[in-house]
């Protein structure tokens, strides 16, 4: 019966440890993946800067090469 118990008390405790074990793991993996989204994120962001400084470059040069064909 006192075996029964102890036995018993083992098997909750390690099923407790395995528990918070596995919290720990998701919570890991769970800002393991919030940084990525993150830094997904920003990546996309600096392509869309990177973008829109193409675009402003390209428009620059139109309206240069406008000037330039209009004092001809």
């Amino acid at each position: 019966m006192e075996e029964e118990k102890q036995g018993q008390c083992e098997r909750e405790e390690v099923q407790g440890e395995e528990r918070e074990k596995g919290r720990r793991e998701e919570s890991r993996g769970g800002s393991e993946r919030q940084w990525e989204e993150e830094e997904e994120e920003e990546e996309e962001e600096e392509e869309e800067e990177e973008e829109e400084e193409e675009e402003k470059e390209e428009e620059e040069e139109r309206v240069e090469e406008e000037k330039g064909s209009k004092e001809f």
